[in-house]
């Protein structure tokens, strides 16, 4: 966290995906996808759009609302957008998934093995779902992960039927950003394997 002093008040404002959770960072998500910050067509529009967003993010940040920025001193407010912005760029993620766990209030989770010998096909489709579903919008593309973790984020030796599903996906909620993005890494490079074995056996068939 960086702490900068605005109006006499110490805020603390991420400066890395670990101390985020995946519930705030899905309002400032929502944020982003509100405006059109990469149209060329009308520049006007998208210069409004950018201050726009940045004023509503820098709210939000500093937990104030949004016609209160504009007395904020232009310097904090860039500032802070700064480290928001850092924030978003500079993450690194390992893409060794077949062992990894992480941990959530002092419990060890696991993910499942790329190979998803674990895995029923109810699970899988629950999973796929839930993407085909909610993940057509991209506003909506942090909303569901906390929902797929909980189906296939296990502890050691844990079943379907061992826990409360409802009560997982509250519980995380909380997760840190920096585990949501590993997770879905996870999930874009299980999709590639799945994709190129069906790709495969399709052209086995075929020959």
């Amino acid at each position: 966290m960086i702490i900068i002093e605005v109006d006499n008040k110490k805020v603390k404002i991420p400066s890395k995906y670990s101390e985020i959770t995946v519930k705030d960072f899905t309002t400032y998500w929502k944020i982003l996808q509100k405006y059109d910050l990469l149209q060329e067509d009308d520049i006007i529009k998208r210069d409004s759009d950018e201050v726009d967003c940045t004023l509503e993010i820098v709210a939000n940040l500093l937990g104030i609302d949004k016609k209160d920025v504009n007395r904020i001193p232009y310097d904090k407010a860039n500032e802070v957008i700064k480290v928001f912005n850092a924030m978003l760029e500079s993450e690194n993620f390992k893409d060794d998934y077949d062992s990894w766990c992480f941990v959530h209030n002092g419990e060890s989770y696991w993910f499942p093995k790329l190979s998803l010998d674990k895995m029923t096909f109810g699970e899988y489709a629950e999973v796929k779902q839930l993407e085909t579903i909610l993940g057509k919008d991209v506003a909506n593309r942090f909303d569901f992960i906390p929902q797929q973790m909980a189906i296939l984020c296990r502890k050691k030796d844990e079943g379907k039927y061992d826990y409360d599903r409802e009560e997982r996906e509250k519980e995380f909620n909380n997760l840190t950003m920096d585990i949501v993005m590993r997770f879905a890494f996870f999930l874009s490079k299980w999709n590639q394997i799945l994709n190129k074995s069906i790709l495969i056996s399709t052209e086995r068939g075929q020959a």
